[in-house]
């Protein structure tokens, strides 16, 4: 039935009604990254090494029990993770040292049933005395031998608005001999002078100082939120053809995994029942 001129009023009544409730408001964050400083040096071959500083202010009881650990992934097989500091500072200033048993490395958990294969480990600090007011810091240092693919670098960050950033600054200088496509916006900052050696050096920092709220069907933030990128890659096409090369080779069927999957689907001729049998089998 088509609608007459008053229900039509209705309608966009109602509409901006709903675009009224779900627009973005400030909300209070369990805890707030106040400080978070890296510095990145990448070499010719690509190897990298990698200081972070990372303060969070625990701003509710909530993030006593959300945010009261730090978790660190790395690959072992190609990186090392050190912990050179962490403790707990108290509301009343007093610093209180993370123990040594306190920082231990586990593997990543699998999301599926299958064992973890990728060498992915996570570095844990468990900080003590964490109440409402404290802070929990870290200082660590990362040393990339080899990237995820060989004589590739690709280092991208950005900044979302459903987190409280009080500060957050990144120092990044690579070799003259290497070849880095760099890219931002919204930033503060930029290209520094050439160092002695005449590395390049850029600085970029950035303030977030309320966290909104998610709104009802939003796109992801890394669409339109404020980034850095660093990358040997000139664009995005250069990037899939590298992956592609490095991955098809594993997407491979072998022989052994043919035979179980000939096995499974023995008498089963239709193309769907055959996916759902082995699916999760191999």
């Amino acid at each position: 039935m088509p609608h007459n001129h008053k229900t039509n009023l209705v309608l966009c009544l109602l509409g901006l009604v709903v675009a009224t409730h779900s627009h973005a408001g400030i909300t209070e964050k369990p805890y707030t990254f106040e400080r978070n400083i890296k510095h990145i040096k990448i070499n010719a071959d690509t190897s990298s090494e990698e200081t972070e500083e990372l303060t969070t202010l625990i701003n509710t009881q909530n993030g006593v029990s959300s945010a009261p650990d730090d978790e660190l992934s790395y690959n072992a097989s190609k990186e090392t993770l050190t912990i050179l500091e962490a403790y707990t500072i108290l509301p009343n200033g007093e610093y209180i040292k993370v123990p040594k048993n306190n920082i231990h490395t586990k593997d990543q958990a699998s999301e599926s049933s299958h064992s973890n294969i990728d060498d992915t480990k996570v570095l844990v600090i468990i900080y003590p005395n964490v109440t409402v007011g404290s802070k929990t810091y870290y200082k660590s240092f990362r040393k990339v031998r080899v990237q995820a693919i060989k004589n590739q670098y690709d280092l991208y960050a950005s900044f979302g608005p459903h987190q409280r950033l009080d500060y957050v600054e990144y120092n990044i200088e690579f070799s003259p001999k290497l070849k880095l496509f760099v890219d931002s916006q919204k930033l503060n900052g930029g290209k520094l002078s050439n160092g002695k050696q005449g590395q390049h050096r850029y600085q970029y920092t950035y303030t977030q100082p309320n966290a909104l709220s998610k709104e009802s069907y939003e796109v992801d933030a890394a669409d339109y939120s404020p980034y850095l990128h660093f990358t040997t890659y000139e664009n995005p096409l250069a990037f899939a053809r590298e992956f592609e090369k490095k991955a098809k080779p594993k997407a491979q069927v072998t022989h052994e995994i043919q035979a179980q999957s000939d096995k499974i689907t023995l008498g089963i001729t239709d193309d769907y029942e055959q996916a759902i049998q082995t699916d999760g089998t191999i």
